[in-house]
């Protein structure tokens, strides 16, 4: 296969702290697919990363209803889902890893992470939201296909099998974020939440997305002038 590009959204039903939170509603969308439509909408290709349990057989089905490719796997070893997915990538093929929790990540921050691991020629990349200001939630993981590989390759224990990407975290180098000018915010909003994790971030994040007449298209930068 080419140097693919491919967004994987992590997405699953089994939350503890709010269970059913990527069904959750947003102007009568459920979570999961407004994260997906939004990283999206710049045409490239999504697909949702879920698991083969139960739990999440609603969730399968609403995916289905709004024609979102998705993947089941194992419910705990959410690395495998990731190999399995670009198991046909060459080396240079490149994964964004985003959560159906963020729903201010859009296709605009996708496509400045393409832009900037292809031109510093890493093999990973994060927003790091306090370096950038940002709010937590609003972060994605850009890394390619060879540096998954080489990660596959090690054995990982259950907490990097579950956290994809917290072997590679192991590399100091890596762990250090850059900071990315394009999305340095001069205001510093790093304290703030645009994260749903529990049912008080839902409440605080519920009001911007009703207000707005296109959600899947709405530019992040947009959204952080609504919190």
């Amino acid at each position: 296969m080419s140097n693919k590009i491919l967004i994987i959204l992590q997405a699953r039903s089994s939350s503890k702290r709010l269970p059913g939170k990527s069904l959750s509603s947003f102007k009568n969308i459920p979570l999961a697919v407004l994260c997906a439509k939004r990283l999206s909408n710049k045409g490239r290709k999504l697909i949702v990363a879920t698991s083969k349990h139960k739990s999440d057989d609603y969730l399968c089905h609403i995916l289905d209803r709004y024609k979102i490719k998705y993947f089941r796997g194992s419910l705990q070893n959410v690395f495998s889902r990731f190999v399995k997915i670009t198991k046909k990538f060459n080396k240079n093929g490149l994964v964004i890893r985003a959560t159906a929790d963020n729903p201010f990540p859009d296709g605009n921050l996708v496509e400045i992470l393409i832009d900037e691991i292809k031109k510093r020629k890493i093999d990973y990349l994060r927003i790091n939201n306090k370096i950038h200001n940002l709010p937590y939630g609003i972060t994605l993981e850009i890394f390619t296909a060879k540096k998954l590989f080489e990660t596959n390759k090690k054995r990982l224990n259950k907490q990097e099998l579950e956290h994809v990407t917290l072997n590679m975290y192991k590399n100091k180098k890596i762990l250090t974020s850059p900071l990315i000018k394009r999305i340095f915010y001069k205001k510093n909003l790093s304290k703030k939440r645009v994260t749903i994790d529990n049912l008080q971030d839902y409440k605080n994040i519920y009001p911007i997305f009703e207000k707005l007449h296109r959600p899947f298209k709405c530019n992040w930068k947009e959204l952080l002038k609504k919190i």
